[in-house]
């Protein structure tokens, strides 16, 4: 189990998140970085700030950098998701970041490459159910959708999204569990759902006001929100109600 923060911040548990303990990365200058992804038990990815995408190949005994100076530097990369073909044999992953970027690779990382999104809206979340399916959670409360790997993206519009063009409000989160199961959260605590895939949207109750971060929901419908302040909530009915676990005063 891993986790990154600011300040360089790289930890690592061994005990289900009992206890941790930090790992150094090494590149000198103090970084935020923004989320982690692990393919297996050895392969995984960090990404933050300046544009920068972090590679181990030994369970994080080592790490280095990817892509270096392929991204401005005034890019921020929010979130990273792979996926994997039904043999297990074929693996892509794609981050994505600040105005609208979207980078993805085929050969766990040795390549990465751009994608167009058609928006420059902050991308802050990005999830894909196999290699194929893929959504992102963005600024102006719109989700993005991929049928084909990424190729192309459509913007969808969402309850969230400003009806006269305004700034909308903005989407942190977005998880797939099924492909008739899709979920997003954000400002203020919103958070809606989608039965068809990321067609259309609807915006259900959460169980808190405070801008929510981070989701996870699995396919035995259990799931967890995680936001501002602390806020924690949970669900073990798929979504049709949630709970609160905790939440810290300002």
């Amino acid at each position: 189990m891993w986790a990154v923060g600011e300040d360089d911040t790289l930890l690592k548990s061994e005990d289900g998140g009992s206890s941790w303990f930090s790992k150094s990365v090494g590149f000198g200058q103090r970084h935020t970085w923004n989320s982690i992804t692990f393919l297996d038990e050895r392969i995984g990815w960090f990404v933050g700030d300046y544009g920068m995408i972090v590679h181990t190949a030994d369970a994080g005994e080592s790490w280095v950098e990817q892509a270096a100076d392929m991204l401005p530097s005034s890019v921020h990369l929010n979130s990273l998701s792979v996926a994997s073909n039904v043999y297990g044999n074929s693996t892509r992953a794609w981050a994505v970041g600040s105005g609208g970027t979207v980078i993805f690779t085929e050969d766990l990382g040795e390549v990465w490459s751009t994608q167009s999104s058609n928006t420059e809206e902050n991308l802050n979340s990005v999830y894909f159910l196999n290699m194929t399916f893929g959504w992102v959670a963005s600024g102006g409360g719109k989700i993005l959708r991929t049928t084909n790997g990424g190729k192309t993206w459509s913007v969808t519009r969402t309850p969230l999204s400003s009806a006269n063009g305004g700034a909308g409000e903005d989407l942190h989160a977005v998880v797939v569990p099924r492909f008739e199961d899709a979920w997003a959260a954000g400002e203020d605590g919103k958070m809606l759902h989608s039965s068809d895939g990321g067609s259309t949207w609807v915006e259900r109750i959460s169980c808190t006001s405070r801008h929510l971060y981070a989701m996870t929901m699995s396919a035995g419908g259990f799931g967890w929100l995680v936001g501002q302040n602390g806020a924690m909530c949970y669900t073990n009915s798929a979504g049709a109600a949630w709970e609160v676990h905790q939440t810290f005063d300002s």
